[in-house]
């Protein structure tokens, strides 16, 4: 019995392992978690036991597996084995999913899936499901540009030109000084010279290259850091004897091939390149040195300006001689009241002497001396300041005999712009200054106190004599413009400066009230100082214009329109500047009527109609002789007619209101019946417009009936 069983258990495997080739082939084929190195299979699986994947790069699978050849399958791509050219086994299982890896990033692949009964196994080649797939690609690369490659002042613009089949990515920049910043394209400023591999990184990469070092790195220059300074400090010293050592003790960083090259600026357009220049200075105060620095840089034996500058200024004094601060009042004086004063403005002194050059001599440090006679005298001083500084310095002074500087002729009051005063001195060669002095004369404008000086010109001893003058100013007023009293109204005309008033109307006081046009003026006495003023004033009223009212105007016609208003200007709406237009179109006319009291419009619509509505014309006649309509007659409304031609249809005139003087046609020519017809007319009438007459001529037929 066991042996039975067996034989039906080996029996049922046999039977298995014969199983027929699959029919249903696999579907539902779908790829995920695509990165740039691997991909996701997944698929829904036929009625096959097995399923084996081929794959290929670049294009389409061009093999099929060989019944009963079982193939070995890695999930590394490339490693199991291979089918005709580039088609390898990826996968051989019973599952429906399989993870592929390395793969290439930005590359094409192809895959089919084939179902197999698993044992010998038997391929279902004539049905297979297939589907492509690109893996993502990332290619990192930036470029970078410069405003400025100096330490501190650079301004170094990174941007992004890396390529990606997929977004989300953060990108992490490394300036490689210590710093970092995220962004796709990034500024940033260097604030140390060197040369720096910048560093790109991006973040997820899905398996990708995720970073990217520039190969030509970003070369920042160092900036010199400027320190001039004086040897031993000595930035003091006295005039006499000064001489100042400058000393560059200014750093840069230890760059390759970088250095520095030095410039100062000693005052005024004193300059050097020299590292450790020496000056004397021949003038005392304080002195600003200006100093400059710059990197420079070595390449193939020359050498460089890279525009990175420092600069630094540092301040020498040269103290003054003691003595030179010498001041004197007056070093030419008269003999009479002369009084000298010596003054050293210099600080800081401590010791001072004076010779006044007449035996006589002072410690003081600003003396005041007193001369006995006249001369020429020299007085020294010596000087020593707190520094130690010494020295003398001596001036001369004169004391010369007295001279008279008496003038005439300039009184102590004057009104504003009164003629000019002459002014008599009486030692001649003398000068006039102070107040509007020109010459000898003396102008009496501006208003004002004046001290005029008279100065006699001496190389030595000057002497002088003043006087004292008032020009009293007008008593200016103004009435105002000339302006207009309308509709019956007063103006009041007021005076304020001071001074006695008078009116042109005889009047007295400060104001007036006027209501009548004309001239008025007044005048103001103030200390015998005159003024005048006048106005003129207009008298009437604010004007009225009145249109007639909208209005036809007939073919022909013509309407006359009138504004008219005393001493006014008229302005149509049409340009016009009449008073009176005539109208002979339609539209809307307004006039605007201005003068000094007020402005008045008007405005008027004017239709036009086509028809010439002052004439009756009939449109036949019958001259029968029957008393009715026996005469072809043109009736004018409100005119007179002035010719009447008649035609028939060939030209030739029949009837011409010259030869009787009548203007109406009873149907013959020369005494004989016209004929039935149609005959042409021309009628010309004249029509008064105003104080104008209007000629129209009219054309047109009439019908001749009997």
């Amino acid at each position: 019995m066991r042996l039975l069983i067996l034989l039906a258990v080996l029996f049922s495997g046999f039977t298995r392992l014969k199983a027929a080739e699959p029919t249903v082939p696999a579907s539902n084929l779908q790829y995920g978690g695509l990165t740039c190195i691997a991909v996701n299979l997944t698929f829904t699986k036929g009625n096959g036991a097995w399923c084996t994947i081929l794959m290929k790069q670049g294009s389409a699978v061009d093999a099929v597996p060989a019944d009963g050849t079982k193939y070995t399958a890695f999930s590394a791509f490339g490693a199991g084995s291979q089918i005709g050219t580039g088609n390898y086994v990826v996968y051989d299982n019973i599952g429906n999913s399989v993870t592929i890896t390395g793969l290439i990033p930005g590359t094409t692949y192809h895959f089919t899936v084939f179902e197999h009964d698993g044992i010998a196994p038997d391929y279902l080649t004539s049905k297979s499901a297939s589907l492509s797939f690109t893996t993502h690609s990332l290619k990192l690369d930036f470029s970078f540009s410069r405003t400025d490659s100096c330490e501190k002042t650079n301004k170094v613009t990174f941007t992004n030109k890396s390529q990606a089949s997929f977004g989300w990515i953060t990108y992490t920049w490394l300036y490689r000084d210590g710093n970092k910043d995220t962004g796709v394209n990034v500024n940033y400023t260097y604030n140390a010279g060197g040369n720096y591999a910048v560093q790109l990184i991006a973040s997820p990469s899905l398996g990708c290259n995720n970073n990217y070092t520039t190969p030509t790195s970003v070369f920042i220059v160092p900036r010199p850091k400027s320190n001039p300074t004086v040897r031993n400090w000595d930035t003091a010293q006295c005039l006499k004897g000064n001489h100042f050592y400058f000393e560059d003790k200014t750093t840069i960083p230890a760059i390759p091939r970088c250095g520095k090259k030095v410039m100062w600026y000693l005052g005024g357009a004193d300059s050097t390149t020299f590292p450790n220049p020496d000056r004397y200075f021949t003038s005392a105060g304080k002195f600003r040195i200006f100093f400059r620095s710059e990197t420079t840089y070595g390449l193939n034996g020359n050498v460089f300006s890279t525009g990175c500058t420092d600069t630094a200024a540092i301040f020498v004094r040269v103290i003054a001689d003691p003595s030179s601060g010498l001041k004197i009042n007056d070093s030419v004086q008269c003999l009479k009241n002369n009084s000298f004063t010596f003054q050293n403005a210099t600080n800081n002194l401590v010791y001072y002497r004076w010779y006044f050059g007449d035996g006589d001599s002072s410690t003081l440090q600003n003396a005041t001396h007193t001369y006995a006679d006249t001369g020429v005298y020299r007085v020294i001083h010596s000087a020593r300041s707190k520094e130690g500084c010494s020295s003398t310095d001596a001036v001369y002074v004169r004391v010369r005999p007295n001279v008279s500087a008496a003038f005439t002729g300039l009184p102590s009051f004057a009104c504003e712009n009164s003629p000019l005063i002459t002014m008599v001195p009486g030692t001649p060669g003398g000068l006039f200054s102070g107040g509007p002095v020109s010459g000898n004369s003396f102008k009496c404008s501006p208003p004002g106190n004046y001290t005029v000086k008279y100065t006699i010109p001496d190389s030595d001893c000057p002497d002088s004599t003043i006087a004292n003058i008032k020009v009293h100013p007008l008593p200016k007023f103004n009435l105002g413009r000339d302006t207009n009293l309308c509709n019956g109204s007063s103006l009041t005309l007021n005076v304020t400066t001071p001074g006695t008033v008078a009116w042109s109307t005889g009047q007295s006081g400060n104001s007036i009230t006027v209501s009548s046009g004309g001239v008025f003026g007044a005048s103001v006495d103030d200390l015998g100082c005159l003024w005048a003023d006048s106005l003129k004033i207009f008298l009437g009223d604010a004007p009225i214009v009145v249109l007639p009212s909208d209005t036809l105007l007939c073919r022909g016609g013509m309407l006359k329109l009138t504004a008219t208003w005393p001493q006014s200007r008229y302005q149509w709406s049409t340009g016009q500047t009449d008073s009176v237009i005539y109208v002979t179109k339609a539209g809307n006319y307004s006039v605007t009527v201005t003068n000094p009291c007020g402005v008045a419009t008007d405005a008027v619509t004017v239709r036009y109609q086509e028809e010439l509505c002052d004439l009756f014309i009939p449109t036949a006649f019958t001259p029968n002789n029957d008393d009715k309509n026996n005469d072809f007659q043109i009736f004018v409304r409100g005119g007179k007619p002035i010719l009447m031609l008649i035609y028939d249809r060939w030209g030739g005139k029949v009837f011409d209101s010259r030869d009787k003087g009548v203007y109406q046609w009873n149907g013959k020519t020369a005494e004989q019946d016209c004929k039935e017809g149609v005959y042409h007319y021309v009628f010309q009438y004249e029509m008064p417009v105003g104080s104008r007459v209007r000629r129209n001529s009219i054309k047109g037929s009439i019908v001749l009936m009997r």
